[in-house]
């Protein structure tokens, strides 16, 4: 049991090492929040683009209907002047107000078209800024992050060489069962018993098996969560 009590700080120093390793994790999920942002602004970048590209095609073939129709009116209004019958007079007045209206009617969309493409070229220009900005961000987080890793490194090997010392002080058989638990719960694989029950996933065991259990004689892996379970009054060494 003596030798047991090595394995309550191997534990504490996991929960140092966790926490060194963690550290920077509220930060890599502002990186991946940030990504995110900058893929959708990517995506609205794309359909702004594609949208615009439509509407100067509209534009382009609008303005050739525009000139094919005002020829039109000029031999229309030209044609008029030799008309020989008012019946002829009245069926070209008919043509060319329609013409007219078809004209100022394209010219109208054309106009809407000119005014949305560049609304549209000047959200672009917006989102390329916000892109730049949000690029520059996650740049910055990632090299705090990189830095605050490397910073941690040493101090990592330090406790982990600290773990391999006291481990050496502890049984081979508990030792082995430890490091089948950290091979599944890096830097949480010990936990004590707390009555009847695993302190972590509450598992429960019977009377008998937490007598044995709690005389540091025959170690075991929690049936519930794969942790080692520590004998109770370990926790009072």
């Amino acid at each position: 049991m003596e030798n047991l009590k090595y394995l309550k700080d191997v534990m504490s120093l996991d929960k140092v090492i966790l926490g060194l390793k963690q550290a920077n994790n509220e930060e890599l999920k502002r990186i991946e929040f940030l990504i995110k942002q900058k893929d959708k602004k990517e995506e609205e970048i794309a359909q702004l683009r594609n949208d615009t590209k439509q509407a100067k095609e509209q534009v382009t073939a609008n303005e050739k209907s525009i000139f094919e129709i005002e020829k039109k009116l000029e031999q229309s209004r030209a044609n008029l002047n030799a008309v020989t019958s008012q019946q002829q007079e009245e069926a070209l007045s008919v043509s060319i107000k329609k013409q007219e209206d078809e004209f100022e009617g394209l010219q109208d969309k054309t106009l809407e078209l000119l005014e949305m493409i560049e609304e549209k070229e000047a959200l672009q220009k917006e989102a390329i800024e916000f892109i730049t900005g949000i690029t520059n961000t996650i740049d910055e987080i990632q090299a705090e992050v990189d830095q605050g890793n490397k910073a941690n490194e040493s101090k990592v090997l330090s406790l982990e060489n600290q773990i391999e010392g006291l481990l050496s002080e502890i049984p081979p058989e508990a030792v082995k069962l430890y490091k089948m638990a950290a091979a599944k719960r890096a830097h949480d694989a010990c936990t004590f018993l707390i009555g009847q029950s695993c302190g972590s996933c509450k598992f429960t065991y019977a009377v008998g098996e937490v007598a044995t259990f709690n005389k540091g004689i025959d170690l075991i892996l929690c049936k519930g969560c794969q942790r080692l379970l520590l004998p109770a009054p370990l926790r009072d060494i």
